[in-house]
């Protein structure tokens, strides 16, 4: 199979790109397809040397609205188009940032543009797509019939998620980290009280907030910065060797925005040996976490509790050897049968 990739993000700042393109484009490279990476800036802007006639299938990532002269030009020279991309770009608090660009169509420049309205169009035009969201994938099929789902996998052929673990003995260290897109699972979860209340029961207990939302930082205004911590956003693969540092990992969900995300968070902390404790909302319904069945400070409170008691008897590690057992099974390389199996489906079903 040839297979073009055309990935969105900036180069100083991967992020979906990598699960979306970059990592499945490695996968099935080392299973012996031939395949070409590209920016979808390099193909707006003509700096490529390729024909439609050079691949099988096109899988362009996210940026459908500067692609719609260029998807019908690839189909009709008998190239299918793919689209992939996992965010609810509909469903967008307002304390995104983004959702000036897609749900009021002004970008960092001040100039309007209906970015969601030609996405849309965009991925009209494309013959499939792929999101790592069963709710997702669901959410286009009106506008698309062609949805498919292929969760987001980690290349375990990096060096950084098989590091030994240096975790401090006699503490007991919580984390989360994430992108500036956070702010309302953690402000209408119920887990921030119940973090303040388990912190001050337990001072062997600390969490670290890694990631670049300050606001997020904020309401935990008055806690020991013994037990809290803020640490910046890092690049992609530092990541996994900053997890391995701790024993519970974080993940609050709320509302209908954060119930099209990946289950990313998860398979990280699985693979790093932290025990998850996360909101039982649909991306993480399929994983081994520790689920709060509900938002509610008690049943956060509850959960978060039994995880440090878990860790502070040792009974963790039954846990954290199973939850690796499963994440090792997650990677690329077992499961790029499913982008095959898509894309011969989408070539040969035109």
């Amino acid at each position: 199979m040839r297979v073009l990739f055309a990935y969105a993000d900036h180069a100083e700042a991967i992020n979906t790109s990598q699960w979306r393109c970059l990592i499945p484009a490695a996968g099935l490279q080392r299973a012996g397809h031939q395949v070409e990476i590209l920016t979808t800036a390099q193909i707006t802007g003509g700096t490529h040397h390729f024909n439609a006639s050079d691949f099988d299938v096109a899988v362009v990532e996210r940026a459908l609205f500067d692609l719609l002269e260029i998807i019908p030009k690839w189909r009709e020279a008998g190239l299918p188009v793919i689209a992939t991309f996992d965010d609810a770009y509909h469903l967008m608090p307002s304390s995104i940032i983004s959702a000036l660009i897609w749900r009021k169509g002004v970008d960092y420049s001040g100039q309007r543009r209906d970015y969601l309205k030609q996405f849309k169009h965009g991925l009209r035009k494309c013959d499939a797509y792929i999101t790592p969201s069963e709710v997702l994938t669901e959410d286009y099929l009106g506008i698309n019939p062609r949805g498919y789902t292929v969760r987001n996998y980690p290349d375990l052929t990096w060096d950084c998620w098989h590091e030994d673990s240096t975790r401090p003995k006699g503490k007991i260290r919580m984390v989360w980290g994430g992108s500036a897109s956070h702010y309302e699972s953690w402000a209408h979860s119920a887990i921030v009280p119940a973090v303040k209340q388990l912190l001050e029961e337990y001072p062997n207990v600390s969490l670290t907030l890694a990631g670049g939302d300050i606001r997020i930082n904020t309401l935990f205004t008055g806690l020991s910065h013994r037990q809290l911590h803020f640490v910046d956003y890092m690049p992609f693969k530092e990541w996994p060797r900053f997890l391995g540092r701790y024993d519970i990992g974080l993940a609050p969900l709320h509302g209908e925005y954060d119930r099209r995300r990946s289950w990313i968070k998860v398979l990280e902390y699985c693979l790093r040996g932290v025990l998850p404790v996360v909101s039982s909302l649909e991306p993480y319904q399929a994983t081994p976490a520790l689920g709060v069945s509900k938002n509610k400070f008690i049943v956060w409170y509850k959960t978060m509790k039994m995880a440090v008691e878990l860790v502070s008897s040792g009974e963790h590690m039954k846990h954290a050897t199973a939850n690796l057992q499963w994440a090792l099974k997650q990677g690329i390389d077992d499961h790029v049968g499913e982008y095959i199996e898509i894309f011969e489906e989408v070539k040969h079903g035109r």
